[in-house]
């Protein structure tokens, strides 16, 4: 028995190039986008709202790279020409909620 699945969602985000040696790009999609605006809108803004993306060494756990996301980001870029190679895990995060992870690899 073969069994299939597949997913009509859209990404939260996508990033590239992967593997990354100088910029990694990130596009925000359509229902983040849409996340963000509507947390920019709320009058209860707090610490478990906010939503933040990382780039985190897979090997250690060290924070490479760090952002908050605001209504106006769409694209972000990260400059990762300064980070050591290896694998890193870029975490779409709100509050201590993990949204999104994708694993990158950093190679110069």
């Amino acid at each position: 028995m073969n069994i299939h699945v597949s997913s009509t969602n859209p990404p939260l985000l996508s990033a590239y190039p992967n593997p990354a040696s100088s910029i990694l790009y990130i596009e925000l999609g359509d229902e983040l986008q849409t996340m963000l605006q509507s947390q920019q809108s709320s009058s209860l803004l707090s610490s478990a709202n906010v939503y933040r993306l990382q780039l985190v060494a897979v090997q250690t756990g060290a924070i490479a790279c760090n952002r908050l996301l605001g209504s106006a980001d769409s694209q972000l870029e990260f400059n990762v020409s300064n980070i050591p190679d290896g694998l890193y895990s870029l975490n779409l995060t709100q509050g201590n909620a993990v949204l999104h992870t994708e694993t990158i690899l950093i190679q110069h």
